[in-house]
């Protein structure tokens, strides 16, 4: 039997940033990474306070095992409060380490870090003035 660490544990069965944020509003980002054939699926929504280039808040739909779940809900807590440039950092190790995943989960710290990415690339898409059309 495989032993996941109590931190993974706790990830797992809170629910506190499950959902979804509003997309109505200034700085929103999300995205949709994975496949549920594959064995998991992350959906996940942040909103990046524009004044100070720094995550708001963040919130995750997880389909998967307990690692994928886990892996969601923790980036879901890291993020907030982190600057643009830290995001852009996070990657599969430092999401691994920060639940203690054993070796043969990593794949579920890469889709949660995907997602990340591909949330912060949506918002981007949003909100870079260079991107919006003129009239």
């Amino acid at each position: 039997m495989m032993r996941y660490s109590d931190t993974l544990y706790q990830h797992f069965r809170d629910s506190q940033r499950v959902g979804q944020l509003p997309a109505d509003q200034p700085g929103y980002g999300s995205a949709r990474v994975g496949e549920v054939r594959h064995g998991g699926v992350i959906e996940l929504s942040l909103q990046v306070d524009p004044s100070h280039q720094q995550v708001a808040d963040a919130r995750f739909k997880a389909y998967g095992c307990g690692a994928t779940i886990a892996a969601a809900a923790w980036v879901c807590t890291w993020l907030p409060g982190r600057c643009i440039e830290q995001v852009e950092s996070i990657d599969a190790e430092i999401i691994s380490r920060g639940l203690a995943l054993p070796p043969n989960k990593v794949q579920c710290a890469v889709l949660a870090a995907s997602a990340v990415r591909a949330a912060l690339a949506n918002y981007r898409d949003h909100c870079d003035p260079s991107k919006q059309p003129t009239y």
